[in-house]
């Protein structure tokens, strides 16, 4: 009996060295742990934090980026801007890079919200960038938790100053109604959001989230046959994707290719997570209308400081999944379970059609994802790809290609001296 419980001993012992070797040498030897809460993160007193220039692809500065690089394009952004879920020569900003020659510095990072922008675009102007180009992302950027609430407002001398100067109400980070989340319960979503370990970040980067995709895709990823029952009913068209499409382009919709359903693409977690983020979107909330309020006097004051510098700021508006697969999808039957993503999408789109009357009344520039979306989610239905990840809210590579077409075309605006405003009007729905 002893030599049994010695063996059992022995057996913890050794186990707990293998941890605590496997997790020395992950720390040691790869990026990980990417997914704690403060894991590899540095404090920026004005942003609240930028990324850790020990990472071995982010720069000296904290930002994702390979060197040094001429100072004409600056990108500001949060994940979408950084690229999650794609190799950094993937992201939009190194994709502009690629489509207009010129290279773009990438200010992005995960989680960042309209206050790190406001910081991120005064610094691209006062550092001599001649363009600034901010991708906005609507149901993320005006949440009063994560980023928004990392800055340590009191203590910024930046911060205090632009409250003054310009009326801001900063978030209101003592209330715990607005510590609202993303993250559901559980313990995947507990060591994702807050644990500190490289082997459970491992595991769920590598292992986790690979599976959990594959297994969506294949449940997901079957073509809606067109019914054959009786004529009439084979006579109408499909319940897949339909999205806008010049005459030169296939039918993506035609029966014969047949479609996936659009609750194909807001599946599982990312279904559950984007009913949680209507929150996010509630104009019903004076924190969401405060948040909005900012922004608009923050805008103003970047366009006021460009001028001086003789540079020029221009706003992306990227949608989200559920935005946009609401406005070009005739399968509706997920906004009728779920009314609170129709909602969530009518928000989004009103706090879209507010900031772009402001930002018209002011001449500041503007664009939108969402033609370049539409068309790539239309060639991903042809060829029976994906545009996005069924789990997840981040694109795949043409997804972010998609956002660097805009950016391009938000460039090229920005350049024509004569005009001041919109590249592209928001769809109504």
């Amino acid at each position: 009996m002893k030599k049994i419980a010695a063996n059992i001993a022995l057996a913890c012992v050794v186990t707990l060295l293998c941890i605590v070797a496997a997790e020395i040498g992950l720390r040691a030897l790869t990026p990980f742990p990417i997914h704690g809460k403060k894991a590899n993160k540095v404090y920026d007193k004005d942003a609240g934090y930028r990324l850790n220039p020990a990472h071995p692809d982010i720069d000296a500065h904290g930002f994702r980026n390979k060197g040094e690089k001429p100072r004409i394009v600056a990108a500001v952004g949060d994940s979408h801007t950084y690229g999650s879920n794609v190799k950094p020569e993937e992201s939009w900003p190194e994709q502009f890079g690629t489509l207009t020659g010129v290279p773009a510095y990438n200010f992005g990072v995960g989680s960042y919200a309209v206050y790190a922008h406001f910081v991120n675009a005064h610094r691209a102007i006062e550092q001599g960038y001649k363009n600034i180009i901010i991708a906005l992302l609507i149901h993320n950027d005006f949440k009063v938790s994560g980023n928004s609430c990392d800055i340590d407002y009191d203590s910024s001398e930046l911060w205090q100053t632009s409250k003054a100067r310009l009326s801001l109400h900063l978030p209101d980070c003592s209330n715990a109604k607005n510590w609202q989340t993303a993250r559901a319960p559980g313990f995947i979503r507990w060591f994702r959001g807050r644990a500190n370990s490289a082997i459970l970040s491992a595991t769920d980067y590598l292992i986790v989230r690979p599976l959990s995709d594959q297994w969506h895709r294949l449940v997901y990823n079957k073509v809606k046959k067109p019914k054959e029952e009786n004529n009439e009913a084979s006579n109408q068209p499909s319940k897949g994707l339909s999205v806008a499409k010049s005459p030169e382009e296939p039918d993506a919709t035609d029966k014969s290719a047949g479609q996936r359903p659009a609750a194909a693409y807001l599946a599982g977690r990312s279904l559950k997570n984007q009913a949680v983020e209507y929150a996010f979107t509630d104009l019903t909330r004076p924190e969401v209308v405060k948040g909005i309020e900012d922004f608009e006097k923050m805008l103003a004051d970047l366009k006021r400081a460009a001028d001086k510098k003789g540079s020029k700021v221009g706003v992306m508006f990227i949608p989200s999944k559920v935005q946009l697969f609401y406005e070009y999808a005739d399968d509706r039957d997920i906004y009728k379970k779920l009314p609170v993503l129709k909602d969530m999408a009518e928000n989004h789109h009103e706090i879209e059609k507010r900031l772009i009357s402001f930002m018209d009344g002011i001449g500041f520039h503007w664009s939108t994802a969402k033609p370049e979306l539409v068309a790539k989610i239309e060639k991903s239905e042809a060829e029976g790809t994906w545009v996005y990840p069924p789990t997840g809210g981040h694109p795949n590579p043409p997804g972010y290609r998609a956002y660097a077409e805009a950016a391009k075309k938000l460039y090229e605006r920005m350049a024509e001296p004569s005009k001041t405003s919109s590249t592209a009007r928001p769809s109504a729905f």
